[in-house]
């Protein structure tokens, strides 16, 4: 296996390292990026040796900016980056990898193990979710039941059952895999088996829970935003906080328009290195 590098000066953002990350994707699903703190290291690993010039020339860069290095099958390497990854801290948590021996903080701690792909709690979005969660709590909010759309590696979930020790967290991916990061990541942070509960299944148009949430959070495509706005007018509950995430800056106004059409407003606005987000309620539930 070979391990192919590319450092991203300082001033570029996470959207601008995700965009170059995603590039190879027809060529390699394993990718990786690392906040460095002179900018961001984007890594990919390939099964077979790749040629460093035609990469360079997808990538529009030059050949010798990318490193390239044989590893061992055997490595784990997305364990090598685990251990490596930086540390993100909001307002109220600090996020560290699970071989993380101490973390000296005053702040409610997250252990993660996920890959690039599940999210590792560095891409704006999460953070952009994390903030609005924060801001709930601090204004009292008090859900009973959250629902996370799109769990991915389960950091929401987690941190929501983190905020509210007694909600009950119902969260929701389409990928086999991501249900069972989230099912990790809850349990290797102490949380309460009980008030998780993981499923499978799509997310779109025709989707329907049995009760409606009193919290969703939705860090997922742009795409799927619009196709569900319909089904989340059936799914938040009357009083409730809808969590949106996922999109860039320039695509609020077309998400939040589908939303509008189902009876949203928009109660929060956040943008954040090109990515946006939104926390909606139910226009009638504001007058109130």
């Amino acid at each position: 296996m070979y391990k192919v590098s590319y450092h991203l000066q300082t001033e570029e953002s996470y959207q601008t390292a995700d965009r170059l990350a995603m590039i190879l994707d027809e060529y390699t699903p394993n990718n990786s990026i690392i906040e460095t703190g002179h900018g961001w290291l984007i890594s990919w690993i390939f099964e077979q040796k790749p040629d460093l010039e035609e990469l360079a020339g997808l990538l529009s860069v030059k050949a010798p900016a990318l490193k390239m290095e044989q590893i061992d099958q055997a490595t784990d390497w997305l364990e090598e980056v685990h251990d490596t990854q930086a540390v993100y801290e909001s307002e109220r948590f600090v996020f560290v990898n699970i071989n993380a021996e101490r973390v000296t903080s005053e702040k409610m701690v997250v252990k993660l193990d996920s890959s690039h792909a599940f999210g590792n709690g560095a891409h704006p979005t999460t953070q952009i979710c994390v903030d609005f969660l924060e801001g709930l709590y601090i204004e009292g909010f008090v859900p009973e039941t959250a629902l996370d759309l799109g769990s991915g590696s389960g950091i929401l979930s987690v941190v929501c059952g983190k905020l509210w020790p007694e909600v009950h967290v119902q969260a929701i991916d389409n990928e086999d895999a991501a249900v069972e990061a989230t099912k990790k990541t809850w349990n290797q942070n102490n949380l309460v088996g009980s008030r998780l509960t993981v499923e499978s299944e799509a997310i779109d148009e025709n989707f329907s829970i049995n009760q409606p949430a009193d919290l969703i959070c939705m860090n997922i495509l742009p795409a799927i935003l619009r196709q569900s706005a319909p089904a989340m007018q059936k799914t938040l509950a009357p009083y409730g906080r809808l969590i949106l995430s996922g999109f860039m800056e320039d695509q609020v106004d077309s998400i939040l328009k589908s939303y509008y059409a189902q009876g949203f407003v928009a109660k929060d606005l956040h943008k954040q290195n090109g990515w946006g987000g939104a926390v909606l309620m139910f226009a009638e539930a504001e007058k109130s």
